[in-house]
């Protein structure tokens, strides 16, 4: 065997390269406003670890956050239209609260500063693009006075960087695709309204100069031209303006002149980022068309940058109906035929509908309608939530009344319900004198109507 050519040689390991952190010496400036002398207060700061530590000390606080701290002036200047990194540390002493702020100029209103952090400890990065409101010279300003705490901040590192572009989001262009919504009664009142489109096409404008004391008079119309297919979902978002604090309405719609059931979203003053998320029906097919009414009051009303998407809708977990089958009873006494009176009531949509039907009435509501028992057990000192819906033939009314059993007394009864429609969510506390199961009553017996009682849920509430 033959070792040869043995060569030992002393290395030197490349040192990390030490980031250019701001030196902060003759940067710190103390933050401290005692009101003149009137409230007792204490604040100090000053400069350590070679330059990279600013420390900032409250040793007598007020009850004001913003009197005292620090202020450091970075020196950095900050240009329109570039984009950078500010990265540093946070440490505290006590674990009180305190505000870090980055700003463009020492004393900066709101919209001069860059950000605002509440209480960040430990190791901070900030992105930021500035404009021509926030260009200046970068500040950090310590807020603390509050609180007794030193809050120190160290390793300030700011570097330009290239900001990544978001990509463009595809909004509708409005050219073409406006109508000003307008009517006068033939001259009859006094009205003014116009339209107009602005924003490289992305704002749509509509202005009320003389109103009227009807918002549905006028407005705008807009076109989107965008198909909405039965079956498919859609996430639908846009920002709204307005120039006047007055209400107006906006309307997602099926087609220009729509009725209720074509109506896909109804909004009442929006203002701000609008997002809204529907699956199309076959009522609602057809092509998204925006209303906006504002015809009572002068205004100017601005919808920008519409963005419509299909979307993949989320499948709600069904509730578990009650199955009603077997559990109704028609409520029928027509004093041994001395009355004209005819009721039915039976079972549909999967065991979840219960109908009540009165096809000939007497005068009297308490004589004709449905008991469904739904076997559902009610213990005394406890609380239900009891939701369904209800829907009628006719405008007629009824009465819906739940109860611990079949025939309980007026003032045993759960809850009295007079012409409910849609969807109801009714609570009931029961109590020794009206425990038992739940029963619902419909009386109807006064009019000839239908009325459905559907989709009926009853959880315990826990108290």
């Amino acid at each position: 065997v033959v070792i040869r050519n043995i060569k030992v040689e002393e290395v030197k390991e490349d040192e990390p390269e030490t980031p250019a952190y701001l030196n902060l010496t003759d940067k710190v400036e103390t933050r401290f406003d005692n009101a003149n002398g009137t409230i007792e207060l204490a604040a100090n700061s000053w400069v350590a670890g070679d330059g990279y530590e600013a420390h900032a000390e409250v040793t007598t606080a007020c009850g004001e956050r913003w009197r005292a701290g620090m202020f450091i002036n970075t020196g950095v200047a900050l240009e329109a239209g570039k984009s950078y990194k500010v990265s540093f540390v946070v440490d505290r002493a006590q674990e009180n609260g305190f505000d870090v702020i980055l700003q463009n100029k020492q004393w900066a209103s709101g919209d001069d500063r860059i950000d605002f952090l509440s209480t960040p400890i430990g190791e901070i990065s900030k992105e930021f693009t500035v404009t021509e409101t926030t260009k200046g010279t970068l500040w950090f300003l310590v807020e603390m006075g509050d609180a007794v705490n030193e809050v120190t901040i160290r390793n300030i590192l700011v570097e330009e960087i290239t900001a990544v572009e978001p990509e463009q989001p595809a909004y509708l262009d409005f050219t073409g695709k406006l109508e000003t919504r307008f009517d006068n009664a033939n001259g009859t009142i006094d009205l003014a309204a116009n339209s107009w489109v602005a924003g490289d096409g992305h704002e749509a404008h509509a202005e009320v100069t003389t109103a009227c004391g009807e918002r549905w008079r006028a407005g705008m119309f807009i076109n989107t031209g965008v198909a909405l297919e039965a079956g498919k979902s859609y996430k639908v978002s846009f920002v709204v303006d307005r120039a006047q604090e007055n209400g107006y309405d906006v309307i997602l719609q099926n087609k220009q002149w729509a009725s209720g059931d074509d109506r896909i979203d109804f909004l009442s003053t929006p203002v701000g980022e609008i997002s809204k998320e529907f699956t199309v029906t076959e009522t609602t097919k057809g092509t998204l068309w925006f209303l906006v009414e504002m015809g009572d009051a002068v205004n100017e009303v601005t919808i920008r940058n519409i963005l419509v998407e299909e979307i993949t809708a989320e499948e709600p977990e069904q509730p578990a109906y009650l199955d009603f089958t077997d559990k109704l009873e028609t409520r029928c006494d027509n004093e041994g035929g001395t009355i004209d009176l005819a009721a039915n009531s039976w079972v549909a949509g999967d065991g979840h509908e219960a109908h009540a039907e009165v096809t000939t009435a007497c005068g009297e509501r308490w004589r004709a309608g449905m008991f469904i028992n739904t076997g559902i057990a009610l213990e005394a000192g406890k609380k239900y939530a009891v939701a369904f819906e209800v829907s009628r033939l006719n405008e007629t009314g009824y009465d819906v009344i739940l109860m611990g059993e079949q025939w309980a007394a007026a003032e045993n009864r759960l809850a009295f319900l007079g012409t409910p429609v849609g969807e109801i969510n009714q609570e009931i506390t029961v109590t020794e004198a009206n425990d038992g199961s739940l029963w619902i009553l419909v009386e109807m017996g006064d009019a000839v109507n239908e009325v459905t009682i559907r989709n009926l849920v009853v959880t315990e509430i826990n108290q």
